[in-house]
Order: structure tokens, then C-alpha cells, then sequence
């Protein structure tokens, strides 16, 4: 079966009792994405919430904008830490470590 673009990528389901593939396009990162996804995997390893600060880059906002899009994709979850100044902390997801994997 081919997805769309013809991007083959195929995933089993239950459907009916029996199995059948099911296609979901490929998960396109770039370079930039990639570099801070690979720092939240080394900086969210045991389980632990990264700030935008900690995956590298020259202040939060370089990174934080990038966190954004890596969460809305699925490779990455946020959560909000209150106080008298709200940050967002970011750690990798499975979808994450999936992506990293693909030689894409």
C-alpha cells in the first residue's frame, strides 16, 4: 500500500480479526531538529524534564521554538513548570527515540 506521496511505511493494527498494514508517512526532521532531539535524548535519558536551555543552543529561545515543533509532532511532551516564572520543560517521547533511529 502507499500513503499519499507514495512514502511506504507500514505499521499492523487489528482490524476485523485479522491484521493489515497500515501506512503513515515517514516523520521528516532537519538537521536542527535532530541535534536537539539527540540533546533532549541524552538530557531526558533517566525520565527527567529538560529545559530548553540544557539541550544546548546560546539562550532558551533558540531552542524552545524547535521543542514547540518537536511536541507537536509527538517526538517530544511538555510540561509547564509554575512559580513566579512559568518554563516549559521538555523530555523525549518514544515517537522520539523511533525518529532518531530512522537514517532519514
Amino acid at each position: 500500500m502507499e500513503w499519499l506521496d507514495g512514502a511506504v511505511f507500514g505499521a499492523m493494527c487489528e482490524y476485523g480479526g485479522g491484521a493489515v498494514s497500515v501506512q503513515r508517512p515517514p516523520i521528516c526532521l532537519n538537521e536542527r531538529q535532530r541535534e536537539v532531539l539527540r540533546g533532549l535524548l541524552y538530557f531526558t535519558e533517566g525520565g527527567d524534564w529538560a529545559r530548553p536551555m540544557d539541550v544546548g543552543g546560546w539562550d532558551a529561545s533558540y531552542h524552545g521554538r524547535t521543542l514547540r515543533q518537536l511536541a507537536s509532532k509527538g517526538l517530544a511532551e511538555v510540561r509547564t513548570f509554575g512559580g513566579i516564572r512559568r518554563t516549559n520543560h521538555y523530555r523525549i517521547t518514544g515517537a522520539g527515540r523511533a525518529a532518531l533511529q530512522d537514517p532519514a
